[in-house]
């Protein structure tokens, strides 16, 4: 008899259960769920009305900014625009002399920085002609707007349209009115240029496409379609920018929806923030339908020379989303970093011995270690655009989850024995027999080079326990089971009437549903279907049945007698 359910939200919840030769746990979704790092900025496209002064001020503090007349109405002839910066200050009251020795710096486009030190400027506008003749890559003018007046700097010189610049930290930059480490957030038009066809005229209406640093909100969880989307999103597909390089693995593998969660890169600077970032994203992707999970940050990743140490957390993640509370069930594929040199097999520390024991839960933990895949090697090439990338066994991780959840296969499918795709080359030595072997009995998945093809040697999960446990496709199969039946049974009799018939049609509807499960070799066979009213809890009814699972062909053995008469 289950505990009762009461005060929490109406519906089926299941547990897992497992019995000599059957098995059943929870299930799941078919989507690929990423973390990982991308570009920093995102594209914008603001519609802007030209002010009857030379300066726009966008929405956004701009990184970069194309004006292409490709991409717009005017021509924009060279030195007809320009990034700009306005400051805040009215400078039509200040001391002068507080400017003295004072500095302002400016960075365009990554270059390096260029300085101003004030000397003691004679009138207003000379703060604009000292800025002028110190820097060659920026000007400045005194912007005046009525008996306002507002120091504005902008991007000048030859090839420089259309550049942006970063305001540094400079001691003049209070009394100026400027801000340390701002980007500049204004298009400035040259108003020598009055041609329509070049240039927008005063209160006509133009677009500015532009790329702005991400703000917090553009690291959440988004789900996607296709690589293109992911793309345009994170960035082309490089090494540095694992969202795009996961995407591209599981895509190109058969994953048909992909939810990328990024990680901030102001938070990855250091082995304790990046600890904190990492759990922060697991804890968006609580709220998403995630089948397999791939973290894009390797199990024995290092940041500033310390290591993550997240297996633990990988594993409470996966355990807890799957529990009959949450019924969210899920699996994680785990890749390691072998690009500077090989693990050993054994050992104490830093080895493939080493982080599959950390995978070990302890008994009274509750948590499933059979939800998690760790895969081998931990260095593969691959390539995009003709451009070869080395990349990480997260990379191999990413094409097994996509592999996993292709139409081409249902859950129950094993993966020992497929091909992936979209991996060109391991690029380690490749193991003998035995260490393969090794590896297979610590729970890990090895990817091997078979007739140059990139096959799963062995499908296997790091959990040890049982048979069953140690199957990822009995696993995600009993997944399937639990979620379907939960949804099934859910939408027919949640918020029915309990009647003296209502056991009955419960115990027929499971039946019918785990024939159909049957038919599509999902399961073998059940039996013991049985509806009880919770004895505690009326409004409750448990239901419980046994079921077998379709096991996967992994060992045959020939006998062959020989006859000689």
């Amino acid at each position: 008899m289950a505990e009762p359910l009461t005060n929490s939200e109406p519906g089926f919840f299941s547990q897992i259960q497992e019995s000599p030769s059957l098995f059943l746990t929870p299930g799941s979704t078919q989507v690929v769920g990423l973390l990982g790092e991308g570009k920093s900025t995102k594209s914008i496209l603001e519609d802007v009305t030209r002010d009857t002064n030379t300066f726009n001020t966008l929405a956004n503090s701009i990184s970069s900014i194309s004006l292409a007349s490709s991409n717009a109405v005017y021509r924009y002839p060279q030195s007809s625009y320009a990034i700009a910066q306005g400051g805040s200050a009215d400078l039509a009251g200040i001391t002068l002399s507080t400017l003295t020795g004072k500095t302002v710096v400016i960075t365009v486009d990554g270059q390096s920085a260029e300085t101003c030190t004030f000397t003691l400027p004679a009138t207003i506008a000379d703060i604009a002609t000292q800025i002028n003749t110190a820097m060659d890559d920026v000007s400045a003018e005194i912007s005046t707007a009525g008996a306002v007046k507002v120091l504005c700097i902008y991007v000048s010189g030859t090839g420089l349209d259309g550049k942006s610049f970063m305001i540094g930290t400079g001691t003049a930059n209070t009394i100026l009115g400027l801000a340390d480490s701002t980007r500049a957030s204004s298009v400035r038009w040259d108003p020598a240029v009055t041609d329509s066809e070049f240039a927008p005229q005063a209160t006509e209406a133009y677009q500015v496409s532009y790329e702005t640093d991400k703000v917090a909100a553009d690291f959440a969880p988004k789900s996607f379609f296709s690589l293109r989307q992911v793309i345009a999103e994170y960035g082309d597909v490089v090494a540095a920018n694992t969202l795009s390089l996961g995407a591209a693995g599981a895509f190109g593998n058969g994953a048909s929806i992909v939810t990328c969660r990024q990680l901030d890169p102001a938070q990855m600077d250091t082995a304790a923030h990046a600890k904190g970032e990492i759990t922060a994203a697991l804890t968006d992707l609580e709220d998403y339908d995630v089948s397999i999970l791939v973290p894009m940050v390797a199990l024995n990743a290092e940041i500033s020379t310390t290591a993550i140490d997240m297996d633990s957390e990988y594993l409470d993640h996966v355990s807890k989303m799957s529990s009959k509370l949450e019924r969210k069930e899920r699996i994680c594929i785990l890749g390691m970093d072998e690009k500077a040199g090989r693990l050993d097999i054994l050992g104490a520390s830093d080895s493939w011995q080493s982080y599959m024991l950390s995978l070990q839960p302890s008994l009274s933990s509750g948590l499933s270690p059979k939800r998690v895949m760790v895969v081998n090697p931990g260095r593969c090439l691959t390539s995009s655009k003709g451009v070869s990338i080395e990349a990480d066994g997260t990379y191999a991780a990413a094409c097994l989850a996509g592999r996993m959840v292709s139409s081409e296969f249902d859950e129950a499918e094993p993966m020992t024995r497929k091909t992936l795709s979209t991996v060109d080359e391991l690029i380690l030595p490749d193991l003998s027999r035995p260490e393969k072997n090794q590896l297979a009995a610590l729970g890990v998945t090895v990817i091997e080079t078979k007739n140059s093809i990139i096959t799963v040697r062995r499908s296997i999960t790091a959990d040890g326990s049982s048979i069953a446990s140690q199957e990822p496709s009995i696993v995600r199969a009993f997944d399937r089971v639990a979620s379907e039946l939960r949804e099934a049974l859910e939408n027919r009799f949640v918020g029915t009437k309990i009647l003296n018939t209502t056991h009955t049609a419960l115990e027929a509807a499971t039946s019918v549903f785990l024939e159909r499960l049957i038919a599509e070799e999902i399961i073998t066979s059940y039996r013991n279907v049985k509806a009880t009213q919770n004895s505690s809890e009326p409004r409750q009814f448990d239901i419980s049945f046994e079921a077998a699972p379709v096991w996967p062909f992994l060992w045959g053995f020939l006998d062959i007698s020989i006859v000689i008469s």
